[in-house]
């Protein structure tokens, strides 16, 4: 028989389960809608909230939220010392109690003793942990309602993240700030700030986040604790532990520097400035208040410790610092150097912003691309209110991580023109902007890769060698990227000669432009903007320079010992094993193979600097093409395939298909070198390609498949047929994605 409900018991247990409208979000995420439906019901009911609704319960918890910010916990508390503090004998007591009270208010939401043993050592990172906490709130603030104050739901949460803590003490932290000139920061937009950081962790599937390092911070900061995985936890924690983690903090930065001015709580007096820091938590706020409040330039918003510059250098994560960096003294006397994030390689590594995919955002129609482009290149015509984006971009033309973005859209649209018209209002106050500039260098190879007259096309080819010629004479060149997208133009180029010989297309009538000698040349301009590349890497072998070195090396000595491919129509098959002797060469080079030829070192330092890439690219229009390119590794440069080996390339196949599959219905293309080149393709023309890939695959090799792992391939079965060179001649489709 079910108790009779104390109104005033039942509103405080509501208030110590959801605690503040912050609560609420994560309650509605982890909590079902049918669930929620009837508990309200009850709610209605009884007098707690006026109507039968979610806006009511939340108006509610609005209205007589408790204040948990700034509440301290002795470190000498731990989960088990709750059982002490609410009194009763033992976990499995309380369970019962717990679930008899949810079952009585309709809350639907049952627990096990066990998951009150496991939150004495592990992380709130589940729906299913976070309600236990909840209903344990709840049962606090009914039948302990005198504690409510010190052990509400976000308080329960807060004991468990600092016990977790004391085991995982390292990992990076970031920190929030919500600034203004003259201006208040009120309550709405505090709330919005907080429920688009759990958007964004969401959205990034970043399951280990903890938003409970912020004690000592004020009510416009927030922070969000990324730690190391406990097998990295050891005394002395090296740059190179922090990979994952530094990653995740710069993604997640990145994610709010641009929803921030897309949102309608900016204005001219608002700003914010984020902070990361690595390392022992316990030391970590000193150093994040300080690059939060330290008077930087304007562009200064995403800001980093010396230590935590190291880790995304050596984990050769992708972004370009400040060239200045400024030393000053902090609170406790300490020297330390602020350096922070000028731009980042958004258009291959970051992934795009979710609401800048939607249409009010930017074109996802024919009718509306003709409209914003329109309003865009011809300002006297501008219709009112078609997109937020452009309107973005005449607010903020200074703006440069919200510029690349929404031009990084466009580009991976193939609004081509567009994406190029976009970054143009970025050069007038920064031409030396090396990712604009990589970007337009793409914009053009792009358009000269699509144009059926030679003509044409040799003018956007100039047009773009020039770009990565200004790249590379006035530009701060940090990394390996500029020099690999500038070889990638001219080996566009070069293949392009390839094809309208081979094919006699029109302009092959042009024999100054169309001729071996040429397509030689330009191929060999590529491999040295590949080797430059190499330097530029903190191991002297950039991943993605040493792919393009041994792909052109390969095609350089290919074409050399056979001239006749480039005239003749037959097939491109590397018959002399010239793509191994490549890779031989080059793993000989970066030590993956010495003189006693160890394959299974061969693999692991292979198997690791494959993860190294991946964990390094986050954008989702770039992962397909990396699983074709790690399949490709394998497969073409490889000295010795086993079925292994092949059951290998096929999972990274079919990865990249169903990568590419859900870019469909953002209408975003792939950066694709399924043909040999770099070009934005269609995700649905990309997945021809690789299902007929892996037909070829499992047809040629079908009985090998269904042998052990470490059967050898006999290769000659193999005809010389390479996976990059399958579909050299076959060109993309022209043509916007909308």
């Amino acid at each position: 028989m079910k108790q009779k409900i104390d109104k005033n018991k039942l509103k405080l247990a509501i208030l110590s389960m959801i605690p503040d409208s912050h609560s609420y979000y994560i309650f509605n995420e982890d909590v079902s809608h049918e669930t929620r439906k009837k508990f309200i019901s009850f709610l209605y009911k009884q007098n707690v909230i006026r109507e039968e609704s979610e806006n009511s319960l939340f108006t509610f918890i609005e209205k007589n939220a408790l204040h948990t910010k700034g509440h301290s916990l002795s470190k000498e508390i731990s989960f088990k010392d709750i059982i002490k503090i609410i009194e009763v004998h033992s976990f499995r007591q309380l369970t019962d109690q717990v679930n008899k009270l949810a079952n009585d208010i309709h809350l639907s939401i049952q627990i096990s003793n066990t998951m009150f043993s496991r939150l004495t050592n592990e992380s709130v990172n589940t729906p299913k942990k976070r309600n236990t906490l909840r209903l344990l709130a709840l049962w606090i603030g009914y039948k302990r309602s005198h504690l409510i104050s010190n052990w509400n739901y976000e308080i329960l949460q807060k004991l468990c993240s600092m016990n977790n803590l004391n085991e995982n003490s390292n990992g990076v932290r970031i920190a929030f700030s919500l600034n203004s000139r003259g201006d208040v920061i009120n309550e709405k937009t505090i709330r919005w700030f907080k429920n688009e950081l759990i958007s964004i962790i969401k959205d990034l599937k970043i399951n280990y986040a903890s938003f409970d390092g912020a004690d000592s911070f004020q009510v416009n900061e927030f922070t969000i604790d990324l730690s190391l995985a406990k097998s990295a936890q050891i005394d002395e924690c090296m740059p190179v532990d922090y990979d994952k983690t530094v990653r995740d903090g710069i993604a997640i930065a990145h994610q709010m520097a641009i929803r921030w001015p897309l949102s309608q709580h900016i204005n001219q007096r608002k700003y914010i400035t984020i902070g990361i820091a690595s390392g022992e938590f316990s030391k970590l706020n000193i150093h994040l208040k300080s690059l939060l409040h330290t008077s930087l330039p304007e562009d200064a918003i995403i800001r980093v410790t010396e230590f935590t510059r190291l880790c995304i250098v050596t984990n050769e994560i992708r972004v370009n610092f400040c060239s200045n960096p400024v030393r000053k003294s902090i609170a406790d006397g300490e020297m330390i150097t602020f350096w922070w994030i000028k731009s980042l390689w958004c258009t291959i590594y970051w992934d795009f912003i979710p609401i800048l995919l939607t249409e009010k955002m930017l074109p996802t129609t024919r009718e509306s691309f003709i409209m914003f482009k329109k309003s865009l290149c011809i300002p006297d015509q501008r219709e009112e209110n078609i997109h937020i984006a452009l309107s973005a971009i005449h607010r903020y033309p200074q703006n440069t991580l919200l510029i690349i973005e929404i031009a990084k859209i466009c580009f991976f649209r193939k609004m081509f023109h567009v994406a190029n018209m976009i970054i143009t209002t970025l050069f007038a106050s920064n031409p030396k902007h090396i990712v604009a500039r990589s970007l337009r260098m793409q914009i053009f190879l792009n358009l000269a890769l699509e144009q059926e007259h030679l003509s044409v096309a040799k003018i956007f080819f100039q047009h773009s060698i020039n770009e990565g010629l200004y790249i590379t004479e006035n530009c701060n060149i940090e990394d390996e990227e500029p020099w690999c997208e500038f070889g990638l133009v001219y080996l566009g180029l070069a293949l392009r000669i390839l094809t309208i010989k081979r094919k006699n297309e029109n302009g092959v009538e042009d024999t100054d432009f169309i001729n071996y000698e040429n397509f030689i040349k330009n191929l060999k301009k590529a491999n040295r903007c590949f080797q430059k590349g190499l330097t530029f890497s903190p191991t002297g072998f950039g991943l993605r320079s040493s792919f393009w070195l041994m792909h052109s090396n390969s095609l350089i000595a290919l074409f050399e010992n056979n001239k006749q491919l480039f005239s003749k129509d037959i097939p491109i098959r590397d018959l002399d094993n010239i793509y191994e002797n490549v890779g031989v060469n080059h793993f000989k080079f970066i030590g993956w193979i010495d003189e006693n030829f160890d394959m299974e070192f061969l693999k692991q330092r292979m198997d690791r600097s494959i993860r190294v890439y991946n964990n390094s690219v986050l954008l989702s229009s770039f992962i397909p093409n990396i699983k074709f390119a790690f399949a490709t590794v394998v497969f073409d440069f490889n000295p010795l395939l086993t079925t292994g080996h092949i059951k290998q390339v096929l999972n990274w196949l079919n990865e990249a298909k169903i990568a590419a599959e859900n870019l469909k219905e953002f209408k975003l293309g792939i950066y694709s070198i399924l043909n040999c080149l770099a070009q934005i393709q269609a995700a649905d023309e990309f997945v021809v390609y690789i299902s007929k890939m892996i037909n070829w695959i499992n047809t040629t090799l079908e009985d090998d498949l269904k042998k052990e792992d470490h059967h050898v391939i006999d290769k000659t079965k193999l005809q010389g047929n390479k996976l990059i060179l399958l579909y050299l001649e076959d060109r993309v489709t022209p043509g916007i994605l909308v």
